[in-house]
């Protein structure tokens, strides 16, 4: 799984530095010495942890520098999945992830960042800044590659034919304009053709939950068009009757494409219980962002902090 990496300093850090409990357990948690796995044995999870970080920003750096397709965060060549849409279709047979690329990476990033700023990481104490100028760049520029934009005219024609196909309401009387939204993934990255897959999500949750980003152009659009498909009805948004489905293959314009995100399929027409969870908590992180300062990060980083850790501290 390449989702998992990214993760472990975004836990850490609204753990060890966010609460007062993680501050207080810190020093005796790192201190533990790795026994699982034996190429790790001997060392501490301090270590592991630098390991993990070092191996993130090593990843980051290249699209940090120059954004391009091809730095992205794609599934590893051996294998059909590798986040959290863990069937073989759960991609669409993409193999560049949405959630990785525009919400985890640089919320992986700003957490590094934090945690230099605690005292974690005292070999790297340029993660500081470093890290925050990558998450910035990738908080940025990523977006732009997943998006897709269809007529309203061809959104109809398409929501019409499919709702046929499934024997269901269409409702494309609520289209009054282009539909607009982000890719599941991205294919052919290593080509002059890569394109995006055109499968409409809930994917969106993780950036509104993870990251408070600056761009407010870009904000605002991207929490409208959120907004939208959360509130329109399937198949022309994601609106159901037991909640939001975690995929909507309407405008994919590919029979084939469709048949992959069924009702019988894992990650297809279906609902998840933690993604209407973090939707829920991800826009109301970004309401109460209302009011404060456009150029501030808001979110935790405002907020009282427990105090400064030494990773010196596990030698005491």
């Amino acid at each position: 799984m390449i989702d998992t990496d990214f993760l472990l300093p975004i836990t850490m850090e609204r753990y060890f530095v966010a609460t007062e409990p993680g501050a207080n357990r810190s020093s005796a948690f790192f201190a533990r010495t790795a026994t699982f796995l034996a190429e790790n044995s001997g060392l501490t999870y301090a270590a592991l942890a630098q390991r993990t970080a070092e191996k993130i920003m090593r990843t980051a750096a290249p699209f940090a520098k120059e954004q391009l397709p091809q730095h992205f965060v794609r599934l590893k060549a051996t294998e059909a999945v590798g986040q959290w849409r863990d069937s073989n279709d759960g991609l669409g047979g993409g193999r560049v992830p949405y959630d990785v690329n525009t919400a985890l990476v640089p919320a992986s990033l700003r957490a590094i960042a934090a945690l230099s700023r605690a005292g974690y990481f005292p070999e790297h104490p340029e993660w500081s800044e470093t890290a925050d100028g990558y998450a910035q760049v990738w908080e940025d520029e990523s977006l732009r590659f997943f998006y897709v934009t269809v007529t309203r005219a061809d959104a109809v024609a398409m929501v019409d034919r499919y709702a046929a196909n499934l024997s269901v309401p269409s409702h494309s009387a609520v289209l009054t304009a282009d539909v607009t939204y982000y890719g599941l993934a991205l294919n052919n990255i290593d080509t002059a053709g890569v394109s995006v897959v055109p499968i409409m999500h809930t994917d969106d949750c993780f950036r509104h939950f993870l990251l408070n980003t600056t761009n407010q152009t870009q904000l605002s659009a991207f929490l409208r068009q959120t907004a939208d498909h959360i509130l329109q009805p399937f198949p022309v948004g994601l609106s159901s009757e037991v909640g939001l489905f975690v995929a909507n293959a309407a405008y994919a314009g590919d029979e084939g494409l469709q048949a992959r995100f069924g009702k019988h399929a894992y990650h297809g027409t279906v609902v998840w219980s933690w993604q209407l969870a973090m939707m829920a908590a991800g826009l109301g992180r970004q309401l109460g962002r209302c009011g404060e300062d456009p150029g501030g990060r808001g979110g935790r980083e405002s907020q009282e902090k427990p105090g400064k850790w030494s990773w010196s501290r596990m030698r005491e």
